[in-house]
């Protein structure tokens, strides 16, 4: 009984309603709808010489082996840095259970160029999935490589549950947000003489306001980002001094995915 509650709140009541009674209950993502297929929103980068990947499985495959009987395919969804809906392309994994996909050369045949987003729905459920009231989500890994920062491709994981598509097509962000300022600390103190680009991306219905707060010995800078829904926000530097930041936001994991850059490599990953 209890259970069956819990589900109906977070179906029908926000988050930010629920913290109001019980600050302990909140959740971070809304149920989605039935039979709908689940992707993060994975940043794109193109810019500046950069590229971009994803490793694609077949879950269709790995969750009921040898009964699909047909080649499988997802769709990839682009969106620009103002959360604005680009292009969409079909991929086929062609009987493979994995596929590294350069996400840059599928945005290239719509004539996208600059840094966004994008997010990737698979085709089909297993109908034990859907009989369970489940839903297949893509959280996967997304490669990044860079010629200029050397000869590797650096891979981080999706974050979290964003935006969900219908059977009719129509997409549905997933993620919320507070009523009040959550502090978020970078779990990463950040370098001397090193350069670093945030990224956060924004699944909420919201436009959603970002201070970073950096703290540099005894001194602190700010900066505000606005990012509007399904959008994207970026923050770059080149750290001259050791520091550490502290996020504050109305979401409740404003964790930004953390490009650094060294002299002949870089790393990714989450703050």
């Amino acid at each position: 009984m209890m259970n069956q509650v819990k589900r109906f709140l977070k179906k029908f009541i926000p988050s930010s309603i629920i913290e109001l009674v019980s600050p302990y209950s909140i959740y971070i993502t809304k149920t989605p709808p039935r039979k709908s297929i689940i992707s993060d929103l994975f940043i794109l980068r193109l810019e500046n010489g950069w590229e971009t990947f994803f490793e694609c499985l077949d879950y269709n495959e790995i969750l009921t082996p040898g009964n699909s009987g047909k080649l499988n395919s997802f769709d990839i969804q682009f969106f620009d840095k103002d959360g604005i809906y680009l292009a969409n392309d079909k991929i086929q994994l062609s009987n493979q259970i994995k596929k590294t996909i350069s996400i840059s050369a599928i945005a290239q045949k719509h004539n996208i160029t600059k840094d966004g987003s994008f997010a990737i729905f698979h085709d089909t459920t297993p109908q034990w999935v859907e009989d369970l009231g489940c839903n297949i989500a893509e959280r996967g890994y997304v490669g990044y490589y860079n010629p200029n920062l050397g000869p590797i491709k650096n891979f981080v994981h999706g974050n979290l549950d964003a935006i969900a598509l219908n059977k009719s097509f129509k997409t549905k962000l997933l993620g919320t947000s507070s009523f009040f300022l959550k502090e978020f600390n970078l779990q990463h103190l950040l370098e001397k003489d090193f350069e670093y680009h945030f990224y956060w991306l924004n699944p909420t219905n919201r436009t959603q306001v970002i201070k970073i707060i950096e703290l540099i010995n005894t001194q602190n800078q700010e900066k505000l980002i606005s990012i509007p829904p399904r959008g994207v926000g970026i923050y770059m530097k080149n750290n001259k001094y050791q520091s550490r930041i502290i996020i504050k936001s109305r979401l409740y994991l404003a964790r930004p995915v953390v490009f650094k850059h060294m002299p002949t490599s870089f790393d990714v990953f989450h703050g």
